[in-house]
């Protein structure tokens, strides 16, 4: 009797204990995972402007990166903004720009230009997902 009490006890302690530190777990899970989105924009944005000043030169960035996280990414006028999970980072330029898409797992960003129908130069941007163009 005395052993099944002593069982009764020590699972309740126990499950006590659990449901005590779920919501620490939980907190910290959600600010790993606030880092983790932090740290793939600031590689998104670093291979974003590695692309559009290799493409100046009329060269492309030869360095593929790893995004485990989606990446939205949208240009307006000369400004990249770059959105994953409830991070954001926005990247600013002097000429136009063109973009929109998602970038995910491995590849690279590839910057290229053409003329707009007023005769302006425009750097369009694009995700070439493991290597395909």
């Amino acid at each position: 009797m005395i052993l099944s009490i002593e069982k009764v006890l020590l699972t309740l302690i126990g499950l006590a204990t659990i449901i005590a530190i779920l919501p620490a777990i939980n907190q910290g899970m959600a600010q790993v995972a606030g880092e983790r989105d932090q740290n793939c924009l600031n590689v998104a944005a670093r291979a974003v402007d590695l692309a559009i000043t290799n493409s100046i030169g009329g060269g492309v960035a030869s360095s593929y990166v790893f995004l485990p996280v989606k990446v939205v990414y949208r240009c307006e006028g000369g400004t990249v903004y770059l959105e994953a999970g409830n991070s954001s980072v926005s990247l600013s330029y002097p000429f136009q720009l063109s973009c929109e898409g998602e970038a995910y797992l491995y590849g690279r960003f590839v910057a290229s230009w053409r003329r707009s129908a007023d005769g302006f130069a425009v750097a369009e941007l694009r995700w070439s997902d493991g290597g395909r163009h």
